[in-house]
């Protein structure tokens, strides 16, 4: 039995059987390289950064754009390559004058309620001004 977290493969491989299609099926179907889907379910390659491939996934996957579905696929695909989605990017600019706040809160060897409530006031803040 697979063990399902929330990363871009485990996505798509769910969003797959959904469609109840193997990965052959859903490869010959589609055009894709069983090995490529497979790597990619498997958490071993990262999400294409490409965003016509990405869309070209996503509808393949049965994810219609502009849906929370398609919003979860684009955010967990930037998430596998460690990046900011472009959404995020777009409707929040400020967001990466946050970062190193976000990254020294996270390098401490306790995070306490109180240091993820100065996060959150601090993004609140720069967000509203």
């Amino acid at each position: 039995m697979r063990k399902v977290t929330n990363t871009f493969g485990d996505y798509i491989f769910k969003k797959r059987k959904d469609l109840g299609l193997t990965l052959r099926e859903f490869c010959r179907k589609f055009g894709y390289q069983p090995s490529y889907i497979s790597r990619l379910e498997n958490s071993i390659l990262p999400a294409p950064s490409n965003k016509k491939k990405l869309s070209a996934l996503a509808l393949a996957l049965g994810i219609d754009k502009e849906t929370e579905d398609w919003v979860t696929l684009f955010s967990l695909a930037a998430s596998s390559r460690v990046s900011i989605p472009e959404d995020v990017k777009k409707d929040f600019p400020q967001i990466t004058k946050l970062l190193p706040a976000f990254f020294r809160t996270t390098r401490k060897e306790k995070i306490t309620k109180k240091d993820i409530e100065n996060l959150v006031e601090l993004i609140y803040d720069e967000h509203n001004s």
